[in-house]
């Protein structure tokens, strides 16, 4: 009986060391376990930081696009206020232009109104220079005689001789 009690002791320190070993294999890999878990949470941490980080910066590269943006919108309202002010002034500059062309319109028949006149005029003249061409000639065929005296406007007396003269054309 004490053999069979012994046999069992045996037995049951050799399942205890078995199991002792089975657990310090079991604690060993749950260590190493633990240690894995621990470098995966320190890269999780590293990999947070860097995203948060990057998150930051993609905050601000927003606001910076966001700035470029407002500027461009800005930007682009002037211009197209711009265009409001020279559509009209290409509208005053066109109103303008009707305007002196009337005016053109108006000087260039005024400019042929004159020159018809200047035309009247010259012929005119012509004609008063033959006038006074035919009254030079017969003028010409009156003499006056030099022994009488011209009248003076103060005497009215006084009579002059006029005497024919021979015709130009029959000399």
């Amino acid at each position: 009986e004490i053999a069979s009690e012994t046999q069992t002791l045996l037995s049951q320190v050799k399942a205890i060391e078995s199991a002792v070993v089975a657990i310090t294999r079991s604690s060993q890999g749950l260590a190493a376990a633990i240690d894995e878990a621990a470098s995966i949470a320190s890269q999780n941490r590293t990999s947070s930081e860097g995203m948060m980080a990057l998150n930051s910066e993609m905050v601000t590269s927003l606001d910076a696009v966001s700035a470029v943006v407002e500027e461009n919108t800005a930007a682009t309202e002037q211009m197209a206020a711009s265009s409001t002010e020279v559509t009209g002034s290409i509208e005053s500059i066109a109103s303008v232009s009707e305007e002196n062309s009337a005016a053109v319109e108006e000087v260039s028949a005024s400019a042929e109104e004159v020159s018809a006149q200047i035309e009247e005029l010259a012929s005119n003249a012509h004609n008063l220079g033959e006038m006074a061409n035919t009254l030079k000639a017969v003028v010409a065929q009156f003499k006056v005689s030099e022994a009488e005296p011209v009248p003076s406007p103060s005497s009215p007396t006084r009579t002059v001789a006029v005497r024919a003269a021979q015709p130009v054309w029959a000399r």
